[in-house]
């Protein structure tokens, strides 16, 4: 019985209520809404769109409202002969103005396009990360679930188990009143009897615990009179990974190393801007004018990087490198998938195989057990020969349990790390 609790607990870590019956992928959809994955994505698909017409923004026109007041020791001066009927002009030593600044861009060499796709991305890549952690998730709770249905499959042959011993010890009690049984036979059987009910307990409180871990991955109250829904899944042994998340993650980043470089490129770009401003002044424009007038001015700005001593070409550099390890990481996650891959679907093949074997020997087991037990009630072996032989018999019943759930977790595994 030691083998198959380590093979329970094997199969967990490879990874208010009112239904009867719960479904695997019940558990694993309740498990991503207990850790708030979809709201952690939705949460940055919002981000991107408000990161998104932020940047549309840059075409808006911008105002600001400059308002100032200085006073100065000395102006300007005039040092001009003295010419009879003209008096030189002063220039105040105090100025106050008042104006409405804009800026509006004609042309930001592309700034705002490439701003608007690279936030698209970064945004899109923290998505992508929260499906690299569900596949976490769904693991966990698929082995959680698994071994569930096999502690259900294991109490199950126990009772049966139990029920075989406790006729036989009926019939061989009853044998005993004619002196053909020694008390020996008939205290094993009882003590056999006993050892069921303890591994009975012992598989009970590895389920109820086994409830309890979905329940706490799932956020939900699954009693343990919950009836598990078998998994069916359907695979095809094609060895495609690409719809792996982790796989999708690094196709984007370095999507995004491609974006940065558009993004760098365009520090060289001409940029051209209208700009101006209106409001008042004293004094205004005309300095010389001593009173508060209106002042209005508009203009064109061309600016352009002519040369950056080859900082541009350097940085691009620096993400060509980093796409290239990201490449390289991409190459060894793949094969280490695709190995994975091929490892379930030897493993797959092997249950299969294991499988085709287990009526034979359920069959055969039965066979030796009806014999023994025969020779039991007739005194030709001991209680300990009968027991041992059941002990067979269950075994081979539970292993094909064993094997249908292992086949059932080796092709959702497959389906795992497929990414599906």
């Amino acid at each position: 019985m030691k083998q198959y609790t380590i093979a329970i607990f094997l199969l967990v870590s490879v990874t208010g209520w009112s239904q009867s019956s719960v479904s695997l992928d019940s558990c694993i959809s309740w498990a991503y809404t207990h850790f708030e994955y979809e709201s952690q994505a939705l949460a940055y698909r919002e981000s991107a769109e408000l990161a998104d017409k932020n940047a549309s923004k840059n075409w808006y026109p911008k105002f600001s409202l400059d308002a100032n007041a200085t006073y100065q020791n000395e102006n300007i001066e005039l040092a001009l002969p003295p010419i009879a009927g003209f008096e030189s002009p002063q220039v105040p030593l105090n100025f106050n103005r008042v104006l409405v600044n804009f800026n509006q861009a004609i042309y930001d060499g592309s700034v705002t396009a490439n701003q608007r796709k690279l936030e698209q991305s970064k945004y899109s890549i923290l998505e992508e990360k929260v499906e690299t952690e569900k596949i976490k998730v769904k693991s966990k709770v698929t082995g959680i679930y698994m071994s569930i249905l096999l502690t259900a499959d294991n109490t199950a042959l126990l009772e049966s188990k139990r029920k075989v011993v406790a006729e036989r010890l009926k019939v061989i009690q009853s044998a005993s009143e004619f002196g053909s049984v020694t008390p020996v036979t008939i205290k094993s059987l009882e003590a056999e009897i006993l050892k069921i009910d303890q591994q009975i307990i012992e598989t009970e409180h590895t389920r109820i615990s086994l409830y309890l871990s979905l329940s706490e991955i799932s956020g939900k109250e699954i009693p343990e009179t919950a009836d598990l829904i078998k998994p069916q899944p359907f695979i095809s042994f094609d060895n495609n990974v690409e719809n792996r998340p982790e796989i999708k993650l690094l196709n984007m980043q370095i999507e995004n190393f491609e974006l940065q470089k558009g993004m760098i490129g365009t520090n060289r770009n001409v940029r051209i801007n209208a700009f101006g401003n209106i409001g008042g002044g004293y004094p205004g424009y005309n300095i010389f004018k001593d009173e508060v007038a209106p002042m209005a001015l508009i203009g064109i700005k061309l600016q352009w990087n002519i040369i950056d001593y080859g900082k541009v070409k350097n940085e691009k550099q620096i993400l060509t490198l980093n796409q290239r390890i990201t490449l390289s990481e991409q190459s060894r996650a793949r094969t280490q998938f695709v190995t994975e891959l091929k490892t379930q679907q030897q493993e797959v093949k092997k249950m299969q195989d294991l499988l085709s074997k287990d009526d034979q020997m359920i069959t055969l087991r039965t066979e030796i057990s009806k014999i023994k037990a025969a020779e039991l009630e007739n005194g030709t072996i001991t209680s300990t020969d009968y027991i041992a032989e059941l002990n067979q018999e269950e075994e081979a019943k539970l292993n094909q349990k064993l094997h249908e759930l292992k086949l059932i977790l080796a092709e959702l595994n497959y389906l795992t790390i497929q990414g599906k």
